[in-house]
Order: C-alpha cells, then sequence, then structure tokens
C-alpha cells in the first residue's frame, strides 16, 4: 500500500511540479509524457536533468518487474504449483512480457495493462465473496471474545465448518489450560 501511496501521492505531485515550475506545462512545447517530464528537468537543473529522469525510470520499471514476478512467485507457491516447469514457465511469460511490451506502442500497452488489471480485479473481488463467510465466523467470535473481556485468539479446532479452507499449520495452537 505504501508503495502506491508513493507512486500516485509523491512521484506524480512532484512530476506534475516540475512540469508546472518549468513553464512548460502546457500541449505547445510538443513534448508528452516522460519526454514532457525531461524536458522540463532540463529546463530546471541543466542538461542532467533528462538523464535523471532516465535512469529513474529504468530503475523503477525494474523494480516493478521484479516485484510483480516475486508476487506471481508466491502466488505458485501458495497454490502448490512451484514444480520446475511451472517456475520455468512464469520466468519466461515474464521475459516476453517485457520483450513484447517494449516493442507495442505505449497506448496498446495501457490497454493491455488496464485488461490484466481488471482481471486481477475480478480474481481478487471473487476470492473475498468466496471468503466472506468464513470472515464472518471468525469475526463473529473475535467480537464475542472481545465483549467477554479476554484477548481473543483463534483456535482453528473450534471452527470445523471452515477447515478445509485453513492452509495447514497455518494457525499456531493456543496453550490449552
Amino acid at each position: 500500500m505504501i508503495g502506491v501511496l508513493i507512486d500516485t501521492i509523491v512521484i506524480c505531485s512532484a512530476s506534475a511540479m516540475v512540469v508546472l515550475l518549468s513553464g512548460h506545462g502546457t500541449k505547445t512545447t510538443g513534448y508528452d509524457g516522460i519526454q514532457l517530464i525531461q524536458h522540463a528537468m532540463n529546463v530546471l537543473v541543466g542538461n542532467w536533468g533528462a538523464s535523471f529522469v532516465a535512469i529513474v525510470m529504468v530503475m523503477f520499471a525494474f523494480t516493478s518487474i521484479v516485484a510483480n514476478y516475486v508476487y506471481a512467485e508466491n502466488n505458485l507457491i501458495f497454490l502448490r504449483c512451484n514444480k520446475p516447469w511451472a517456475l520455468w514457465l512464469l520466468r519466461i511469460g515474464t521475459l516476453l512480457m517485457v520483450v513484447i511490451g517494449s516493442q507495442l506502442s505505449l497506448p496498446v500497452v495501457w490497454q493491455m495493462a488496464d485488461v490484466i488489471m481488471a482481471l486481477m480485479a475480478i480474481t481478487n473481488l471473487s476470492a473475498i465473496l468466496l471468503l466472506s463467510p468464513v470472515v464472518r465466523i471468525i469475526a463473529r467470535d473475535y467480537l464475542r471474545q472481545s465483549k467477554l473481556g479476554v484477548t481473543p485468539v483463534f483456535d482453528p479446532d473450534y471452527y470445523p465448518e471452515i477447515a478445509q479452507q485453513l492452509a495447514p499449520e497455518s494457525w499456531d495452537q493456543p496453550p490449552r489450560q
């Protein structure tokens, strides 16, 4: 969450301020997107501004690719699909997406990103709907324990109806007295 906050609030606001402070924030410059920010940095700090923006963009792209790869690999592990062939398929797919994405036009890349984000949202919303009965049961017990004045403890043995949905050994057993 903090990454999204920093990216959308801090980085985007800083980029807008650089463009506005340079005085070239209108469409009359002929620049658009990252080229507009590079031109604005050149105006504000000199010739090294465009190189600085390019280096920052390369680092941002690289770390984004690595982070998304790690998320995908962790999902394979969680789904118990972390066979060597599946990991290699993911790696090859990641490299293919980088190569293909660098060859496509920017509008096409954004449209593909929008479609993929929509598919991820649908998947996540489906998972939330499927897990909501489990969450309701656990939350009701948590609130009950809180009202009794005891420290709420989750004991999976008390929930046989959701046992098949709990990952094995994911919850420590509370000490019995």
